[in-house]
């Protein structure tokens, strides 16, 4: 009897990991897909590529902000609900987008899309956070994370075929209808959960004794503990700046480097997501059975980023092989590094009863760092060329592995204490 309780459970575990998997899928898809026919998008309507960039950063910009506002509410109010309404939202503006009659009112309509998918991220964090035990946890954020990826996959690969027979718009609104199915699915399914599931901690921390340690915990971020986060903060928008300025601009950058056709170009952004789910899946192996540390096992991928982009900076301009490789490894490994960052370190602030929130400050400079690598490659590179936005990516990859570095011993000594 208790072996089909057990197995019951299980399923059930694994249903919720899918589920929250499926919404980060279905995330992607509605985020990504602007930056996947971006080239199209300049090509057919004449935009600058700084008035195109502009949406991207727009999202970045707002969905780091709202990642914070997100986090607050993630501890507050039924993580269910934010996602549906998120997930309905981001819908509503995919399908004003092929309608927006010019950048200004394009990149209104995909700010507030990134609010909307910044409605996503923390809820999930406080509902794997809550159900699941530390060891499921790592193996769920990974796979959660994998839904991003896969979601990346798809637009790259489908993205060309919109493009060349139904035009770019076509995209946006078969993603819209997509997100909107999917938040039929999440609120059936979530509810479902809830009924199943039970919560490792109370929701909410309504007991007195589950308040008091939230509040010891709050009282136990001492100056030292918020200097280490400074620094973690600092290495996660270097990161940012790299993974998301490279993921956006890679189509960009060998179609003007290499003379390739839009929809071709398109398609070198494949590779990206495919290794972001190796690296993913490599962080979590390397911290489970080399690098304990988190931020260490961080700064081990920003290393390996340095080394492929510093390739890159003297030898890439001139293969088209080896500027893709190199920078699909470079953005592999700040994959990598989100993972430890973003997804391992929340869960050790559970007892403060603030997890949504931490998920949601450090998911948030991510963000800082992209809005500032999308706008900042469009112009340095309109003016300088793209052998200086390579530089500026490499030097972003010295200082993340620096702040990683500085960062390690003083989270070892508190995540011991939390332990």
């Amino acid at each position: 009897m208790n072996l089909n309780i057990d197995k019951q459970k299980n399923k059930s575990f694994s249903g919720l990991v899918t589920a929250c998997s499926l919404v980060y899928f279905i995330s992607y898809l509605t985020r990504q897909n602007y930056s996947a026919v971006m080239v199209d998008i300049i090509e057919s309507e004449g935009y600058a590529k700084s008035a195109a960039g502009a949406a991207v950063t727009g999202l970045f910009i707002t969905y780091g902000a709202g990642q914070i506002i997100s986090g607050f509410l993630g501890d507050k109010i039924s993580p269910k609900k934010l996602i549906t309404i998120g997930l309905l939202a981001s819908a509503a503006m995919n399908l004003a987008v092929p309608f927006c009659p010019s950048t200004v009112y394009l990149t209104a309509a995909w700010c507030v899309n990134g609010f909307a998918q910044a409605l996503m991220w923390p809820p999930i964090v406080r509902i794997f956070s809550e159900y699941l035990t530390p060891e499921r946890y790592k193996t769920a954020t990974v796979s959660v994370s994998w839904g991003g990826s896969l979601g990346t996959i798809a637009i790259y690969l489908f993205a060309p075929l919109c493009v060349s027979f139904w035009g770019w718009r076509s995209l946006f609104y078969i993603v819209a209808v997509a997100a909107a199915l999917a938040a039929f699915f999440w609120q059936r399914k979530m509810t479902y959960f809830e009924n199943t599931l039970v919560p490792i901690l109370p929701c909410g921390f309504k007991d007195k004794d589950a308040v008091k340690t939230a509040q010891n915990g709050r009282k136990a971020l001492k100056t030292g503990t918020v200097i280490m986060l400074v620094m973690i903060m600092m290495a996660i928008i270097f990161q940012g700046i790299i993974r998301d300025g490279v993921t956006t601009w890679l189509p960009t950058y060998i179609s003007d480097s290499f003379n390739l056709e839009s929809a071709a170009s398109i398609l070198t952004g494949v590779g990206m997501p495919v290794f972001s789910i190796i690296f993913c899946k490599l962080a979590e192996i390397l911290n489970r059975r080399l690098f304990p540390n988190e931020v260490f096992c961080a700064a081990f991928f920003f290393a390996m980023c340095l080394a492929c982009l510093l390739v890159m900076c003297f030898f890439g301009g001139s293969s088209m092989a080896l500027s893709i490789i190199c920078l699909t490894l470079a953005t592999g490994c700040m994959h990598g590094a989100n993972v430890m960052l973003i997804c391992m370190l929340p869960p050790y602030f559970l007892k403060t009863g603030h997890v949504s929130l931490i998920s949601g400050i450090l998911n948030a400079c991510t963000y800082v760092g992209s809005a500032l690598s999308i706008y900042g490659v469009a112009l340095v590179t309109e003016n300088s060329g793209w052998g200086v936005s390579m530089k500026i990516f490499a030097g972003a990859a010295a200082l993340g592995l620096l702040f990683a570095l500085l960062s390690c011993l003083p989270w070892k000594q508190f995540a011991k204490d939390k332990a």
